[in-house]
């Protein structure tokens, strides 16, 4: 699980027919019976088996063998993440590299200190906001408009 901890669990699986643009493609889906609100991605094995081509770039996508009918991505917007959801263990636990599964030892989070490079004071005040780019402010009737100097100093 993302959850960090290792288990073992029976995880269930069928195989359902995917229809895309009237094609018909069986995939494998793997169901985790005690989790809850999951998502599935299909990944590289799906896009191999169906003969999918992505062209990330162009936005667009296509089966290998016909190349010439392009079918555009869908925009869906993301599910927002609250930051506060995600918190820090107290412990971490610290793997071999050569070898994941032996654990060496744990880290203490508290052990973790701010970065503070010698001889450098910081500033800490008030920063001034950068003027908004975009539309220039409407000028009442009359004013005259004169030219200003962006942040940098030039016109």
């Amino acid at each position: 699980m993302a959850d960090g901890i290792r288990q073992t669990i029976t995880a269930l699986s069928a195989v359902i027919n995917l229809y895309i643009e009237s094609k018909v493609i069986p995939t494998e889906f793997l169901v985790l019976p005690e989790a809850k609100g999951n998502k599935t991605l299909l990944e590289r094995d799906f896009l191999n088996a169906a003969g999918i081509v992505l062209d990330v770039q162009g936005g667009k996508w296509y089966f290998s063998k016909n190349p010439r009918k392009l079918y555009e991505f869908f925009k869906k917007s993301l599910e927002e993440i609250a930051i506060s959801a995600f918190e820090l263990r107290e412990d971490e636990e610290i793997a071999d590299p050569v070898n994941p599964d032996q654990v060496l030892g744990t880290y203490p989070i508290s052990a973790l200190k701010d970065y503070h490079e010698p001889r450098v004071e910081r500033d800490t005040g008030p920063v001034a906001p950068l003027r908004k780019r975009g539309r220039p402010k409407k000028l009442p009737p009359g004013s005259e408009h004169r030219r200003q100097r962006n942040q940098r100093g030039s016109l």
